[in-house]
């Protein structure tokens, strides 16, 4: 949610309308301007809209480019959709799961987006309303939206063989300490989606 008042590395909002990467404005802030179908039933939206919103998100994100001016989302075909409110949720999976979302056959535009893999997710912990939060990546990759920190590995302790613990109470007591955290890594691999 910090992402629209955060700094990513290049000075800007981690989700702004105006990253200067290559030379030309580039927004990963999304509204009806770039994702036109963003424009749904807010109160009941339909599987097909969301299916729309999802390929004309994909479509955006394919033309943002890196400090070379080449395309920097051309390998992300894993994209995890994050949505903040629960009426979302049913449509939104509906739309990456169905080969129909009306009468007919085969109507559903983001079955067309071959090699994709979507997963949707919940997140009532986002107050904002009508977002959807696109994180774009593959397993391995180099750059990603969101970069894991470790202050501290991994540490274990133990209170056993000899210790006043196994005499009084025949236990061992075993505790495991790590501290983590999460920082914005690549904006160009992820997208705040605003539904009107």
């Amino acid at each position: 949610e910090a992402g629209t008042s955060a700094l990513a590395y290049d000075g800007q909002f981690f989700f702004d309308t105006d990253h200067n990467e290559s030379g030309s404005n580039q927004t990963n802030d999304l509204t009806t301007t770039e994702v036109p179908s963003s424009n749904v039933t807010l109160a009941a939206p339909t599987s097909t809209e969301m299916a729309n919103v999802i390929t004309e998100t994909v479509g955006h994100m394919a033309t943002l480019t890196d400090d070379k001016g080449e395309p920097i989302n051309q390998a992300s075909t894993n994209v995890l959709i994050l949505c903040t409110k629960a009426i979302h949720l049913a449509p939104l999976r509906s739309a990456i799961g169905l080969n129909n979302l009306s009468t007919g056959s085969d109507n559903n535009p983001v079955r067309a987006l071959s090699g994709f893999t979507f997963e949707v997710q919940l997140v009532t912990r986002i107050t904002a309303a009508d977002k959807l939060y696109f994180f774009f990546g593959n397993p391995g990759m180099g750059s990603t939206p969101l970069i894991r920190q470790s202050e501290l590995g991994v540490q274990t302790t133990m209170l056993g063989a000899g210790s006043d613990e196994e005499f009084k109470n025949d236990q061992h007591i075993f505790g495991v300490n790590a501290t983590r955290g999460v920082g914005y890594g690549m904006w160009q691999k992820a997208a705040l989606g605003t539904l009107t």
